[in-house]
């Protein structure tokens, strides 16, 4: 579908642009291109550009996590908030610029429901986690089943979050995830009043280690024992 042109009429909900005509959600990040090549390539203004960034949704979850570790990656270091960066640093600040641009003008359809002139079959939320060792995330999906036989998928929400300093393993994090993800898809559920009824939540992990906790009931140590208690409450 062709982009309409920037000139569009739209308004501001809650700091989100809105195409009124379109019934989009609009996103024009050219200020914060600009604003982000107006900063030097220090640890402060990574920090700067971060704050600037307004996403509850977490459609840009992908971009601002990378900024969030390359900010660990300074704290990690003696350099001062004004030191300029070294090269390799560098590399990944001048990246961040090509990320800004590519999603300068994105657009995304409010409503969730495609066919929306057909009757609903059923509704299903589908949460997803995993991990890395650098950051952890997790997305929450809404299936809608249509009586014709037609299926949506869409993005509802999503959150990441960067790893302690304190290098944790790979099964400790993506368990970590897993506790995240239940608070955001019953985060989704209460925001989501058209949706009248759901028919199905399935939470779906990558790790087996963390199956293998969750669903085995034994007194694990401490650390992974509080975690599959949070879980099993």
């Amino acid at each position: 579908m062709p982009k309409e042109p920037s000139s569009t009429k739209g308004v501001k909900v809650l700091g989100i642009g809105w195409n009124e005509i379109s019934d989009e959600i609009c996103y024009d990040l050219s200020e914060l291109v600009e604003y982000a090549k107006s900063l030097p390539p220090t640890k402060r203004s990574v920090l700067k550009l971060s704050a600037k960034i307004f996403d509850p949704i977490g459609l840009f979850t992908p971009f601002t996590v990378t900024m969030k570790m390359l900010f660990q990656t300074l704290c990690t270091t003696s350099m001062n908030w004004d030191d300029e960066v070294d090269q390799k640093v560098l590399s990944s600040w001048n990246s961040i610029f090509g990320d800004l641009q590519s999603l300068s003008d994105i657009r995304v359809p409010r409503c969730y429901f495609r066919c929306i002139n057909e009757p609903f079959r059923r509704h299903e939320i589908h949460g997803f986690c995993d991990a890395s060792d650098l950051a952890y995330a997790t997305v929450v999906n809404l299936r809608t089943e249509y009586s014709i036989g037609e299926v949506d998928t869409n993005l509802i929400a999503s959150k990441t979050r960067i790893v302690p300093i304190k290098k944790q393993t790979i099964p400790r994090l993506e368990l970590v995830g897993a506790n995240v993800l239940p608070r955001l898809v019953d985060s989704v559920i209460k925001a989501l009043t058209s949706v009248k009824e759901i028919a199905k939540v399935i939470l779906w992990t990558y790790s087996f280690t963390t199956l293998c906790w969750i669903r085995n009931h034994k007194l694990w140590k401490i650390y992974v024992q509080n975690r599959v208690t949070k879980l099993d409450s």
